[in-house]
């Protein structure tokens, strides 16, 4: 049993040390063609949704806003329709309204729970940053509002033709600080779907670089946060997924459309404003705002670059420091938290043998530019 968790454990290891390069080398898998049933242990109402066939307009390729703008009119025309009676059987009311210059509705229960009277959830509705204008964008924030009971504000954030990236971004983060400003942040949440749910991630993410309140809670559905291809989730729905269909389908060009040229392997498309590191959003006062992650791939006297919400690369970055200042002596606790978490989560699959602590010749050190380094505290 020792070996055996001790060769899990190895391979674990190892495999933290494989380089994308050598990932892209390794060749693809050959899988045989075959059928997947329908699940038999979901609602018959979504074994017919999951059974119905792919969209019929799955493959088309509009290349610029004016291209998209009548085909998000008609999706949206036919969504619309719906909202009137989602609102009736949900018991909810949605006001159109403008948050400093933003667009956006506010959808409230006909009776708020005594509990969430002071809660407000943002929404960010999906649509590949091309579709769903409007009401069209409403469902989800109704569902959340009906079934939850919850007052939400969904954001109306402009598209194309309208403005390209990264105005979806700068629309949810404008009605965010405004939300903040009225409710205590512990009372609030974010969510989304699809292009809704990278915009959730990449709220948060731009929050934290610019030193503004975090909400309690965030709900990324399915978030599109990746628009490079690089999960093999993008090959193994293609053509299972009857919604979007292919990875090379209309949410490709969509994102594309939206990019406006930018290049979507960068984690952070747009570039600041100069290269000292400080966020035009804020007057430079001398401290320098932490700027955005940086690109992997680049030297690092490379421009810094801020997060503005095309492809957050949230599993790979919110693991790395984001600028040397984030790590003040304030921080030491959250470090030593971590230590302890991944400690307790090597656990379930078997520790490596090592000697005790006491025996330890060299335990493991916590560097702190602030402090040096030094022995991290014992449990």
């Amino acid at each position: 049993m020792t070996m055996t968790r001790a060769l899990i454990g190895a391979a674990l290891t190892a495999s933290l040390f494989i380089t994308p390069a050598a990932a892209q080398q390794a060749a693809p898998l050959e899988v045989p063609a075959k059928s997947v049933p329908v699940p038999s242990d979901v609602s018959p109402q979504m074994q017919k949704i999951i059974g119905m066939p792919l969209r019929t307009n799955w493959d088309i390729h509009p290349k610029d806003g004016a291209a998209w703008k009548p085909v998000a009119e008609a999706g949206a025309e036919a969504l619309k329709k719906l909202v009137p009676g989602m609102m009736e059987r949900l018991h909810v009311k949605v006001e159109r309204t403008t948050i400093d210059g933003v667009r956006a509705f506010i959808v409230t229960p006909e009776q708020m729970r005594p509990e969430n009277r002071d809660r407000v959830l943002v929404h960010v509705h999906g649509g590949c940053y091309v579709l769903n204008p409007g009401e069209a964008g409403l469902p989800e924030a109704i569902f959340m509002s009906g079934f939850g009971g919850y007052k939400v504000i969904s954001v109306d954030y402009r598209m194309p033709p309208e403005a390209v990236y990264p105005a979806a971004h700068d629309d949810a983060m404008t009605v965010w600080k405004a939300v903040t400003k009225t409710t205590d942040p512990k009372k609030t949440a974010i969510f989304g779907t699809s292009a809704g749910g990278a915009l959730t991630l990449a709220m948060v993410m731009r929050a934290k670089q610019e030193g503004l309140p975090l909400p309690a809670a965030i709900a990324p559905g399915t978030p599109m946060s990746d628009t490079t291809k690089v999960g093999d989730s993008f090959v193994t729905n293609a053509m299972l997924d009857n919604v979007l269909v292919s990875p090379d389908g209309f949410c490709d060009d969509g994102a594309k459309v939206y990019a406006a040229g930018h290049d979507l392997k960068a984690r952070c498309c747009r570039r600041s404003t100069g290269t000292s590191g400080t966020s035009p959003h804020h007057p430079d006062d001398g401290h320098p705002r932490p700027a955005a992650l940086e690109h992997r791939a680049g030297p690092s006297s490379a421009p810094r670059r801020r997060c503005r919400g095309l492809s957050p690369g949230w599993r790979r970055s919110v693991a790395r420091p984001i600028h040397p200042r984030r790590h003040r002596p304030r921080d030491q606790g959250r470090l030593r938290g971590n230590r302890r978490f991944l400690r307790q989560a090597s656990g379930a699959i078997g520790r490596l043998e090592r000697p005790p602590r006491d025996q330890d010749p060299e335990p493991d050190r916590i560097s702190d530019p602030a402090q040096g380094s030094r022995k991290p505290d014992t449990q």
